[in-house]
């Protein structure tokens, strides 16, 4: 396939589907990337060409795509709830993590993370499930900035769980992520801390 990323940048891929999910009125393919080496997340709509190795060019991915979803892979009001309990964090610890402008697997797996323990905070009687692959989708596609995050984080009491969860989550992907992301961590967790 031919894929225009959020940023305009356009790549040559050759991947191996492994599902089809829709998330927030998108549809998504989470694939085996051949050209990263690991699993990747593309919206279907930023897909430019699409050809198959044994049906040739496909005109309409999003119609190639729709026929994989799974329909219990589509997003319930629990997941959502989640979602927007642990976005302020997710928020910015994506930001720190995309120092380098790219999420590597193991920050990812540190922000979902992240989202499993946030959404214990609530206590066992309000436990809802969510869905991890789309948490992913999330993340990845997530592309805060120091405003929308710092602004995020404002909405955090400095004293709540909430708020030393964040600086715990961080610090690690700082650890993980050098300098730069030690730097954006510093200046960001100043408006929790």
């Amino acid at each position: 396939m031919e894929y225009g990323d959020v940023d305009g940048v356009v790549t040559r891929r050759e991947f191996k589907l492994k599902r089809a999910e829709q998330y927030s009125g998108n549809l998504y393919a989470i694939c085996h990337c051949f050209y990263r080496g690991s699993e990747r997340t593309f919206r279907v709509d930023r897909i430019l060409s699409l050809s198959h190795t044994d049906l040739g060019t496909i005109a309409d991915p999003v119609s190639h795509f729709s026929a994989f979803i799974d329909p219990a892979t589509l997003p319930d009001p629990d997941h959502e709830a989640i979602m927007a309990r642990v976005r302020p964090g997710l928020r910015a610890l994506t930001w720190i993590a995309r120092s380098d402008h790219e999420l590597s697997e193991d920050e990812v797996q540190i922000i979902l993370r992240f989202v499993d323990q946030r959404s214990k905070l609530a206590g066992p009687s309000r436990e809802r499930t969510w869905n991890r692959d789309l948490a992913r989708i999330e993340i990845e596609n997530e592309r805060s900035t120091f405003d929308s995050s710092a602004g995020a984080l404002a909405r955090i009491s400095r004293t709540s769980r909430e708020a030393a969860l964040v600086r715990e989550f961080a610090t690690e992907i700082s650890r993980l992520g050098g300098d730069s992301s030690a730097k954006r961590a510093q200046k960001l967790l100043k408006i929790i801390s």
